[in-house]
Order: structure tokens, then sequence, then C-alpha cells
């Protein structure tokens, strides 16, 4: 379906008011630039926080195609920018919406779930989401209600999970990985998250050994980090999200190198058909790792059952665990300021 939406002039009045109203703010000069672009910034937000409650009140008083696409422009800047909370009032309104699709209603239930868990209301979240996918996910659900496809109940499940593991909140993960293998038990939903209940259970527990040889050829443990927060990084240079994450992990490891943490690589292009081997994937790895700057060790891994792609079970890259003092895996698939967050917690215990 196309949607068209017809209110471009009203929102140009809506974002020259709101600039104008602020221009007093800007007469004399800022402190230094990161002022200056912080009040930017928070400046933006807040407009961007009213937009998403104008498209709010436009899709209420206009139904039809341009509240589908009032709805779905409302929602994807909120998942874009983080405003979740902003845009919950209308995404509880069209989760419950019996006239909206499925799509456009699992869109809002995935909205309302995060805007729950982010301001802590996990059990109320969960509650919300198992009870969803028990109406029009479960493979007994009722008939007469329309289903969901395999695929869209499988980016659901993964959003919302994302979001538990940042929050590292592995209990309410664990009840959701439950939920899908008891009540939903549709083959394709199942196996898609069968991992993520063998990588749950790894929390807790003492993190699987790792042994190998960095790319000089120089051997690398695990073990050799005893006593240290170890963020355990799956990667490689054919994977374009592992080298966006380069930077941040380099910021990362320099800023709390000093303080007991470390960055173990794992690079896997030695299983890349194309490489095929670690004595192909060595100076490959070596020419990224030498212009990229980076000091951390890397491990090689190849085929095998020391292979540490097969022993922590990862199938897909990027993958990390983080691993505490004590040797126990604390967490995994941490990014930004999540991981930021718990490379802290560590190391303060």
């Amino acid at each position: 379906m196309t949607h068209k939406l017809m209110f471009a002039s009203g929102w140009l009045i809506l974002a020259s008011w709101s600039f104008a109203a602020s221009a007093e703010a800007f007469v004399e000069d800022p402190a230094d630039l990161a002022s200056l672009r912080a009040d930017f910034s928070r400046r933006e937000r807040e407009l961007e926080r009213s937009k998403i409650e104008a498209l709010a009140r436009f899709a209420a008083t206009h139904p039809g195609e341009e509240a589908d696409a009032a709805y779905d422009e409302l929602f994807g800047l909120a998942m874009r920018r983080e405003l979740y909370d902003a845009a919950l009032p209308a995404a509880l309104v069209r989760r419950d919406d019996v006239k909206a699709d499925l799509p456009a209603r699992a869109m809002a239930l995935l909205v309302s779930v995060i805007a729950k868990a982010d301001a802590g209301k996990y059990d109320e979240s969960f509650g919300d989401l198992a009870r969803f996918l028990g109406e029009h996910a479960a493979e007994t659900a009722d008939p007469n209600r329309p289903k969901l496809d395999e695929g869209t109940a499988i980016a659901l499940g993964e959003a919302y999970l994302q979001r538990l593991f940042n929050a590292r909140r592995y209990d309410v993960a664990g009840k959701f990985a439950a939920l899908v293998q008891a009540s939903v038990k549709r083959p394709g939903i199942q196996a898609h998250f069968a991992p993520r209940t063998a990588r749950l259970a790894m929390i807790g527990k003492p993190a699987p050994a790792i042994i190998g040889e960095d790319v000089d050829g120089k051997p690398i443990s695990l073990a050799d980090f005893k006593g240290k927060v170890v963020l355990v990084d799956f990667w490689a240079a054919w994977c374009p999200p592992c080298l966006e994450e380069l930077p941040r992990m380099m910021r990362l490891a320099e800023a709390h190198h000093g303080a007991g943490f470390t960055i173990l690589g794992i690079n896997l292009d030695a299983q890349h058909e194309d490489v095929g081997s670690v004595a192909k994937a060595k100076p490959i790895v070596r020419k990224l790792l030498v212009s990229a700057g980076i000091s951390w060790p890397t491990l090689l891994a190849g085929a095998g059952p020391a292979d540490p792609t097969a022993v922590y079970g990862v199938t897909a890259i990027p993958a990390n665990f983080l691993i505490g003092k004590d040797g126990t895996i604390v967490g995994f698939e941490l990014s930004g300021e999540a991981l930021e967050k718990a490379v802290r917690e560590e190391l303060a215990k």
C-alpha cells in the first residue's frame, strides 16, 4: 500500500515556530564548540519529540492511508532516534487497533514493549509480548485471528532480545526464549531462537578455554588474562558491521586498559570461502590491524574442535562475550553505551 502524507506545510510552520522561539538563545556565542553542538543536539531532540507528538495527533484525526503513513513515520523516527518513550502513547493506541494490519500492529507493539523495558517495566513488557505472540504467532493460536508470518515474528523477538541483552536482563530474555520453545511451537521460529537459549545458559558459567595463535604465530590463551575484565570479540575483515565497531572498540580499550580491561579479538577470515586457511588469512588480518592501529591480541580462528567459534556457538558476526574478573561470562551481544556501562560495572567489582 502506498502512503501519502499531506501535512508538510503544517509541519514547516511548527518547525519554524520552534526555531524562532529559541532564537534568542543563540544571540551570544557559546563558551566552546562542544557546548554549541550539545545545545543544538538537545534542541534537535526536542523538535523530534514535538514531531512525534504532532504525528500522533494527526493520525488520531485522519483515518485511512494518511493515518497509516503518519504512524509509519512516527514509529520509524522513534526507532531511529531512540525516542521510544515519546512514541509510547501512540504505540498503545495502534497496537490495539483491530482495523490496522498485523505488521503495523506488530511495529507498534515493539515500540511499546521497548519503551516499557527502558522504563524498567520488564514484567509488563514481557507480558505484552507474550500475549501478542500467543494470539498471533503460536501454532495453536485462534485460526480466526490473523497470524504473523515467521519473519515478522522473528524480527519482533530479536529486537526485544537485543534490548534485554544491552540491559543485561538475561532473566527476562530467558523467559522469552522459554516461551518461544514451549508455546509458539513453529519450527522456523524455534530453530532461530534455539541458539539464543544455548547462549543464555552460558551466563554466570566459566568462559570456555580459548587457545590459538595471533597473526605473528605467537600463542594466545584466554587464561593469560586471568583476573582482568575481557571482551572476547568475534569479527572478520569481510564483515562491514564489525569494521564499523572498531573505532568504538579502540576508544573503549584506550579508556579502560589501565584499569584491568582488555579485548581479545577472534578473527574469522580463515573461515571465509575466498580465504580458506589461516595461512592465507594472516597477511589480510595483519595489514588491517596495522592500518587501524589495533594493539589488542587477535587470534586467528581455524577449524577443528578447539575453534572458538564452535566452542562459543557463534554462527553470525559481530558477536562478543564479556568475561568478568572471576572468569565467568557476564554478558554477550553488548554494544554502544551498554557495553561501556557493563565494562565499568565489572571493573568496579
